[in-house]
């Protein structure tokens, strides 16, 4: 239709032109043609949607942005702009920082303001939920990546709404006794408390009281140091580590929060509830939740608000789930069977099998094999029947034979 219309368009415009040569003519029909684009060009960037995400995490994941675009998109009949701003998480406790931020943010997408705004983690929630009218007012917030109890005697504002979940820390360290059952400490490896790392600490204290009559808890908290790895290697035998330190969002030190971490791996069973803190480091493993599914949620939720739906209609979704998930390498290295592992539990990094490696030429090879054995099965088959039949074939003679003889 649209192409259609065009066409009309510039074919009375040519004639428009052609029967009206003066130059005020052409003036006015340029004019006329100039504001029939600039309204279409107008009227589609007016149906345009546009997502802020906003994160506050130490590493910048480009998968969990492709999962909440997708599902948004699919929610949405037109086209939907997703732009991405990351916040220093060590730098939110400063007002003056905060400030700058939103200041930022409000020059930044002063042309483009977004008609929502999705908040990853606790800390990119308080930040938009106390500037949100200051950079973009009345916009709707979704938030992910937070749990129900970080958003406990929170006042939360009418129109935001999102997907909740919680890093499995009981999980985790029910995992670890249960790997390692000779365990005698645990120690917690964090950085200096702000304020969500001072909650965490806090949960992660009150899980362990419930082992207190048979392990001790040993805190080594602070930044990434020499002095943190000696207290790490100082640590008495039939302990393991629990990790908890993020690695920083800028300038990283030149001990950083990894080096801690292989350090540690290589000195004792380590688990973290953070899959971020652990893979690929040395860490066995802990229980995670399905950040896929939330990730798609808050993508769903996201369109419907950009669709039109209202946020106070759309209620929040708890996924508090989590599934355990080891390292084989890890396993391997401290000797645990996976036999001991929980039901359903995933183990990754596993070689593959000779028969994974090699089953196309495996199959290929038995098939090959099975048809030489017909072949063989139908081979002997014929040679008995065969010998059969010279058997018959000579007794048939060898009486013929006889009656010939015996015949006058």
């Amino acid at each position: 239709m649209g192409t259609i219309r065009g066409k009309t368009l510039f074919d009375s415009f040519r004639q428009f032109c052609v029967r009206a040569p003066s130059a005020s003519a052409w003036v006015i029909a340029f004019g006329i043609l100039f504001w029939v684009l600039t309204g279409a060009s107008a009227a589609a960037q007016t149906n345009t949607k546009n997502a802020l995400v906003v994160f506050s995490t130490f590493e910048r994941d480009p998968i969990p942005l492709q999962l909440i675009e997708s599902a948004a998109r699919a929610r949405v009949q037109g086209p939907v702009n997703f732009s991405v701003a990351y916040l220093d998480y060590r730098r939110l406790d400063d007002n003056f920082y905060r400030a700058s931020m939103a200041e930022s943010f409000r020059r930044e997408f002063r042309d483009v303001r977004p008609d929502v705004l999705i908040a990853a983690s606790i800390q990119a929630v308080h930040f938009v939920m106390q500037y949100r009218d200051k950079m973009f007012h009345g916009v709707p917030i979704v938030f992910f990546g937070v749990s129900a109890s970080e958003l406990e005697g929170q006042k939360m504002l009418p129109d935001m709404t999102g997907v909740t979940d919680s890093p499995a820390i009981r999980q985790t360290i029910d995992l670890a006794l249960r790997l390692d059952p000779d365990t005698n400490a645990v120690a917690i490896i964090a950085d200096t408390p702000g304020k969500t790392e001072k909650y965490w600490l806090g949960v992660t204290h009150s899980e362990l009281l419930r082992h207190q009559d048979q392990v001790k808890e040993i805190d080594i908290i602070g930044p990434p140091s020499r002095e943190m790895l000696e207290k790490i290697a100082a640590l008495p035998p039939h302990t393991i580590a629990l990790f908890e330190l993020a690695p920083a969002n800028s300038t990283e030190p030149t001990i950083g929060a990894y080096d801690v971490l292989s350090a540690t791996a290589q000195r004792m069973p380590t688990y973290s509830p953070w899959d971020t803190l652990c893979f690929n480091y040395g860490c066995i493993g802990g229980a995670y939740r399905n950040w896929q599914k939330d990730d798609q949620l808050t993508g769903d939720i996201a369109g419907r608000l950009l669709a039109g739906e209202r946020a106070e209609n759309i209620p929040v979704i708890d996924t508090t789930n989590s599934k355990v998930r080891v390292d084989w390498r890890a396993l391997q290295r401290w000797h645990i069977p996976e036999s001991v592992l929980p039901p359903g539990s995933e183990v990754l990094y596993r070689p593959p099998s000779f028969w994974e490696q090699h089953r196309q030429v495996l199959i290929v090879v038995i098939v090959l094999i099975a048809v030489l054995a017909l072949l063989i099965v139908g081979l002997l088959w014929q040679r008995m029947r065969r010998r059969k039949a010279e058997a018959v074939m000579r007794e048939s003679e060898k009486r013929f034979r006889v009656m010939a003889e015996s015949t006058p």
